[in-house]
């Protein structure tokens, strides 16, 4: 099988969700939320960085990293741009370094469709690209791909709190973004298993129920109908 390792994972991560606080510590069959994101993510062999924040209420967050051999960036809690921005630069990476950009409460993307994207993304020569909207797959299933130069140069802007915090609004409204929709057929976009709630929790822990060891390796697509078999 083809390894795209030409890019590295940046998955941002914090502890001080109000809407459910301290979620990326939760367990889905043993493993932390957070450890499994990673670990799904990095599945195939792409580098991965965690980017949290230098707030005390991330300590925890970072002793587990820690723990766990995982590379890892502290930066501004609330200015997320700047932390991607600030860790490139930390890390040395080149300007036209690709760049994922993944969340810590999406546990189900995986190197698998990392690799898809990344090989689209290099074959269009684009400059974004997107698996959340017009993907065909739930929301949460999603991932960005751009390059180090282009969140750098976002960074230098004036923008506001919401572009600053969701960290490429400035990048899609320049640049245009282009959409992997190789999984349109699939539509189950009305689908959800992003955990923002603990509702969300319940429903993804379902899906991943007895799986343990293969928790970290199951194709992306084996896990969608275990998705539709929990909502029920």
């Amino acid at each position: 099988m083809l390894q795209y390792n030409k890019s590295i994972i940046i998955i941002q991560a914090r502890t001080s969700s109000k809407r459910f606080p301290n979620k990326v510590m939760k367990l889905i069959e043993g493993i932390p939320i957070i450890l499994l994101a990673v670990k799904r993510a990095s599945n195939t062999g792409k580098k991965i960085i965690v980017a949290t924040s230098n707030h005390k209420s991330d300590d925890k967050l970072v002793k587990l990293l820690k723990k766990e051999n995982i590379s890892y960036f502290r930066g501004n809690l609330k200015n997320v741009l700047s932390r991607f921005a600030n860790l490139i630069k930390y890390y040395g990476y080149n300007k036209n370094q690709l760049i994922f950009r993944l969340t810590a409460d999406n546990v189900f993307p995986d190197g698998h469709l990392l690799n898809e994207m990344e090989k689209y993304y290099l074959k269009k020569k684009i400059k974004y690209l997107s698996c959340g909207k017009n993907s065909g797959l739930p929301f949460g299933l999603s991932a960005e791909l751009t390059r180090a130069k282009y969140i750098i140069e976002a960074n230098k802007k004036n923008l506001s709190f919401y572009e600053r915090e969701h960290v490429t609004p400035y990048i899609i409204k320049k640049y245009k973004a282009a959409y992997y929709d190789k999984n349109k057929h699939l539509n189950m976009e009305n689908y959800r298993c992003t955990i923002d709630y603990i509702s969300d929790y319940f429903i993804v822990k379902k899906t991943f129920k007895n799986l343990k060891n293969k928790s970290t390796s199951i194709h992306y697509k084996k896990l969608l109908p275990r998705l539709k078999q929990a909502i029920k």
